[in-house]
């Protein structure tokens, strides 16, 4: 209804401004014909009292010339006039000439003397109301001017006249302006009633009821082309948030699954987005989002480290620890997106698992070169004395070889051990059918001689 209402009153309003200035046109053109109508009135009077009184004035008779001017005034409701050439009244049909002012300034007196006719229009002191004025000048018969004849009617009488005629030119309007407020209300009601229609339709889809019916009736015009896009608009919107909500669901599921915590902030530093694992990691129980993110996460490093990155608008990094509930290690990565919004995604990995690796690691190398250096040294020390030939017999060299080839074979057992490690760690699988611990009775006194046979040299030196 709201454009129904418009639409008439924009119509109603056009119509009514054009019968409004088209009633102002009328009556300034009507008001024109009447005053010219007048000055032809005046002027064919004017041009026959001067045939009346051609001889009264070329003769001087003043008193037949004011009676002439009196009763010619009276019969025809005209003001008369008769002005010498040196402005001297001589006869008025409202006045007494006697007492009448020199009228040889006034315009139309001056005109008719110079251009052979003369108008005006002007309030009269003599008679009080405002008056059209025409003049011409009487001439004899070589020419010469012998006095100016001068008519006049009020104004008054035209605007009585033109009053009538308002008045009927305003009934005319009204009832113009009545078929016209009943002819806008027609045709808005028509003009409109396609667009609501199509209000009707915008207004599903802004409810998200993309799947709209058009009736076929209303696909033909301009608001038919309309209706027929804006279905297609809907089949779009409609297979594009589909489309957005299998997206979302499948970033929800991937961000599920993450055993990584991620975070996005927006440029004003709310918590736009946290995974369930990044909850889990800091021990949030309600819901961070909208949240200021200093209220959420509560961790100096981290928000100094978020904040330098929203600031900046650079990819930064830092490793954290929690020492409780238990000890935990985690690298933090917080990168700057390159979209409208400035939002930063946060990613936080547990490295706990490879902090215990790296000191299982460098126990392990602390270990193994401890357990190298005992071989070794014993391996030195016999291979210097058989090289400085220190022994008696044949049974001593024997003997010394037998200790190389038994530390020998434990270092390669140790380098074994390590490159088994180094599989078991490259696979991150347990232990295979190949590379099965494997148990045997051992001799702790062969284990104690054996000892002490390695760090004889040793001992010796």
């Amino acid at each position: 209804m709201r454009i129904l209402g418009k639409q008439f009153l924009s119509s109603f309003f056009i119509i009514s401004l054009v019968l409004v200035l088209f009633t102002i046109f009328v009556i300034n053109e009507f008001k024109k014909y009447e005053v010219s109508l007048t000055k032809k009135e005046l002027f064919f009077a004017a041009d026959l009292i001067s045939t009346l009184l051609e001889n009264p004035v070329s003769q001087g008779k003043r008193e037949e010339i004011n009676r002439l001017v009196s009763n010619l005034g009276i019969k025809n409701s005209i003001r008369v006039t008769v002005i010498e050439r040196d402005g001297v009244v001589i006869g008025d049909s409202d006045k007494d000439p006697k007492v009448m002012e020199n009228h040889a300034g006034r315009p139309e007196v001056m005109d008719a003397i110079s251009k052979g006719m003369g108008e005006a229009r002007r309030y009269s002191t003599t008679v009080g109301k405002e008056m059209l004025y025409i003049a011409i000048p009487l001439k004899d018969e070589h020419g010469e001017i012998l006095a100016i004849i001068r008519t006049a009617l009020p104004l008054s009488s035209i605007e009585e006249t033109l009053g009538s005629v308002k008045y009927g030119v305003i009934y005319l309007g009204l009832i113009l302006t009545a078929i016209a407020l009943a002819l806008s209300f027609s045709l808005s009601k028509a003009f409109t009633k396609p667009y609501e229609k199509t209000i009707r339709l915008l207004d599903e889809i802004a409810k998200g009821n993309f799947k709209v019916n058009i009736p076929i009736s209303d696909t033909g015009g301009e608001t038919g082309k309309l209706n027929l896009a804006l279905g297609e608009m809907a089949e779009k919107l409609d297979e594009l948030f589909r489309q957005v909500s299998v997206e979302k669901s499948q970033l929800e599921a991937v961000l599920t699954a993450m055993s990584e915590g991620v975070m996005v902030v927006t440029s004003d530093g709310r918590v736009n987005l946290m995974n369930h694992a990044l909850m889990d990691m800091l021990g949030i129980k309600d819901s961070p989002q909208g949240r200021p993110y200093w209220e959420v996460l509560r961790n100096r490093e981290i928000m100094e480290l978020i904040e330098k990155v929203i600031q900046k608008r650079e990819t930064g990094k830092k490793e954290i620890s929690f020492l409780y509930p238990d000890e935990r290690y985690y690298l933090v990565s917080a990168i700057p997106l390159d979209s409208v919004g400035g939002e930063t995604i946060v990613v936080m990995f547990d490295i706990t698992e490879f902090k215990k690796l790296e000191k299982i690691k460098a126990d392990i190398v602390a270990n193994v070169s401890h357990e190298l250096r005992t071989p070794l040294t014993a391996i030195k020390g016999y291979v210097e004395t058989l090289a400085e030939g220190s022994y008696e017999n044949q049974d001593d060299r024997s003997h010394f070889l037998n200790i190389i080839r038994r530390h020998t074979d434990r270092l390669i057992n140790i380098v074994s051990d390590l490159l088994l490690l180094s599989d078991i760690e490259r696979k991150g699988a347990p232990l295979g059918e190949d590379t099965k611990a494997s148990f045997e009775e051992i001799d702790f006194k062969e284990i104690v001689y054996s000892s002490l046979e390695a760090l004889k040299t040793k001992l010796e030196e």
